[in-house]
């Protein structure tokens, strides 16, 4: 895969999930002024994650809605500010706001690697965000965790 097309998905990706996310949060604002002075128990109590459902509550939300989200993220470096799985964090965070308002269960966050990786002239291999242009110089990153196939 060539560095542009890279840079082409990943500006797709966080596109959507910005886009997704500023219309959940303008939802939930637009839903706020409606129902001022009364309580929402349900959109805050509700199970919808997998491994938090008893087996009744499953069959139940099945039933309702038979879809599946899957979070997706990475265990990478962010900055000494974020923790190393954040992209899962954000995914599943709105994965189960999506469940709550549109059915369906969220799945247990699946931690990934990048699918990049870059070969240093000294033989080693920079993946991820260790080679990222905000990564300066290019080094291998504290806490990052990657599997990357050999194909």
């Amino acid at each position: 895969m060539n560095r542009s097309n890279d840079l082409t998905r990943r500006h797709f990706f966080e596109a959507g999930l910005a886009g997704t996310s500023a219309g959940l949060l303008a939802s939930n604002l637009a839903r706020g002024e409606e129902q001022k002075g009364t309580t929402d128990t349900m959109a805050t109590s509700e199970k919808v994650r997998y491994s938090d459902l008893l087996p009744c509550e499953f069959r139940t939300r099945l039933a309702a809605c038979p879809l599946a989200y899957l979070p997706l993220g990475t265990l990478e470096w962010h900055g000494e500010h974020l923790p190393l799985g954040s992209d899962a964090i954000q995914s599943e965070a709105l994965m189960v706001e999506c469940a709550k308002r549109f059915g369906g269960i969220v799945w247990p966050p699946i931690h990934l690697g990048p699918d990049r990786a870059q070969l240093q002239e000294d033989g080693s291999v920079l993946i991820g965000m260790d080679y990222a242009t905000t990564t300066k110089p290019p080094h291998q990153l504290d806490g990052s965790c990657y599997w990357v196939s050999q194909g």
